[in-house]
C-alpha cells in the first residue's frame, strides 16, 4: 500500500496519479483531510483514502512511500525512510536535495539499502520530450545543427511578492535547482554531459536568482541552449533549431495542456506524467534509474563556476 508525505503537490498532483494507477486507497496524514475536503477536485478520493494520525505511523505501515516535501525536509526523512524495512519503493520529489552534492549523498545512501527509489522527472514523458528525442537521434539530424530551449513565465513568488524555499537557491529553489533540474535531468538522460556555460541573474539577493542561461554539449549530439526566465511577463515555452530558425515546439508551458493524452480528470496537467513515473517506479530492478546520477553529475557541472549577474 502506498502513502505519501506532503500536503500540497502530494495531494493534488500525486495523489490523483496514484489512485488512477494503484485503483486501490492511498494512506494519507489525517492533518491533510482539510486540504482534500476544500478542493473539488480532490474531494471524489476520499472513499479512497485511509487516514493515518502521524508520520511514523504510516511510515511504519505502507509499503511504498511518495516524499514530495521541501528539499531540505526530503534531506531530513531520507534515513528513517531507508532503514524502514517495510519500505521497498520511494519516489522523492524534485529536487532531491537542496544541492548536487546532498543529492549524491543520498544516492550513496540508497545504493547502500535494498530500497527501489526514484525522483519525480516529468519532462521525459512528455510527447513534445519523446519527439525531440526522436528528433535528435535520427540519423538525418545534423549534428551541426543547435538546439535551444527558452522557457519564460512569472513564478507564484514573484508574481505575490512573496518568499519562501521555492526562490531560495540555498534551500533548493529558483531557477537552477527548482524549475531548471527538470531540463537538466533530460539533457542528461540524452547524453549530455558537458556544460560550455551557466549564468544566473538576481536583482536582490546572492541566493534569490531568476533567469538562468546555460550552453550544453555532448558526444555526437547538437549543441543546446537552455534560457529559463522565472520573472517574466510572458508565459512561453519554446524549442527552435537555431540554424534553421525552425521551431520544433510552442507551448504555453512544459505540461500545455492541448498536448496531454488522458482521461483524466483533474486539475493538474502533471497528474498523467506522475502516473508514469510511479508505473516506472513500480518495475524497477534496480536501486535507481541510471539515469539519476548522470542528473546528478550534469548539475553539479550547471553550478560548478557558475556566473552570477548581478542587475539593477
Amino acid at each position: 500500500m502506498l502513502g505519501i508525505l506532503g500536503g500540497s503537490f502530494g495531494l493534488y498532483g500525486y495523489l490523483p496519479a496514484a489512485v488512477n494507477l494503484l485503483q486501490e486507497p492511498v494512506l494519507l496524514l489525517r492533518k491533510y483531510k482539510p486540504v482534500i475536503d476544500s478542493r473539488q477536485e480532490l474531494f471524489n478520493f476520499n472513499d479512497q483514502i485511509i487516514w493515518l494520525e502521524t508520520e511514523e505511523e504510516l511510515i511504519h505501515t505502507a509499503d511504498s512511500l511518495v516524499i514530495s516535501r521541501r528539499p531540505l525536509d526530503q534531506e531530513a526523512l531520507v534515513t528513517k525512510c531507508l532503514l524502514q524495512t517495510n519500505l521497498k519503493r520511494i519516489m522523492f520529489e524534485k529536487p532531491l536535495a537542496s544541492s548536487p552534492e546532498n543529492a549524491q549523498k543520498i544516492l550513496h545512501q540508497i545504493d547502500k539499502s535494498n530500497k527501489y527509489c526514484s525522483v519525480g522527472f516529468t519532462f521525459r514523458y512528455t510527447n513534445w520530450a519523446k519527439n525531440l528525442k526522436r528528433i535528435i537521434f535520427n540519423e538525418d539530424f545534423s549534428k551541426l545543427d543547435t538546439l535551444s530551449l527558452s522557457w519564460n513565465f512569472m513564478a507564484d513568488h514573484f508574481s505575490r511578492n512573496t518568499e519562501g524555499w521555492k526562490q531560495d537557491h540555498a534551500q533548493g529553489g529558483g531557477p537552477i535547482r527548482f524549475y531548471g533540474i527538470h531540463v537538466i535531468a533530460l539533457l542528461a538522460e540524452w547524453g549530455y554531459d558537458h556544460v560550455e556555460s551557466s549564468c544566473v541573474s538576481t536583482s536582490n539577493s546572492k541566493h534569490s536568482f531568476y533567469d538562468w542561461r546555460a550552453c550544453f554539449k555532448g558526444p555526437g549530439l547538437p549543441t543546446f541552449f537552455v534560457n529559463l526566465d522565472s520573472k517574466s511577463n510572458a508565459s512561453n515555452f519554446k524549442i527552435n533549431l537555431r540554424n534553421k530558425e525552425l521551431s520544433l515546439f510552442e507551448g504555453v508551458g512544459p505540461f500545455d495542456p492541448f498536448l496531454k493524452e488522458s482521461n483524466i480528470s483533474v486539475q493538474d496537467d502533471r497528474c498523467i506524467y506522475l502516473q508514469d513515473a510511479l508505473e516506472e517506479l513500480f518495475e524497477l530492478t534496480n536501486h535507481y534509474p541510471s539515469r539519476i546520477e548522470r542528473c546528478i553529475k550534469l548539475w553539479q557541472l550547471v553550478e560548478t563556476g557558475l556566473l552570477l549577474k548581478i542587475n539593477s
